[in-house]
């Protein structure tokens, strides 16, 4: 669900990312949730227009995205 709104966003010139690492008590404090156990805060997503366009980094290279090595035998 959450990748239909980021999607959407796009399609709007939006820019979004997911964002982790939050307070979740202080997250219900300004939602107007504070003090509420039967309210669980699972992701977080900014959305907005971004300050300038970022250049596309390119594709990595082959050797950094493609692993040959294999597991121990267990």
């Amino acid at each position: 669900m959450i990748q239909d709104l980021m999607l959407a966003a796009t399609e709007l010139g939006l820019a979004t990312s997911p964002l982790n690492g939050w307070d979740e008590e202080r997250v219900k404090k300004v939602i107007g949730a504070e003090g509420r156990d039967d309210v669980a805060i699972a992701l977080l997503v900014s959305v907005g227009y971004a300050a300038g366009e970022r250049k596309h980094p390119g594709r990595r290279a082959v050797d950094r995205t493609v692993f040959r090595e294999r597991f121990p035998a267990a």
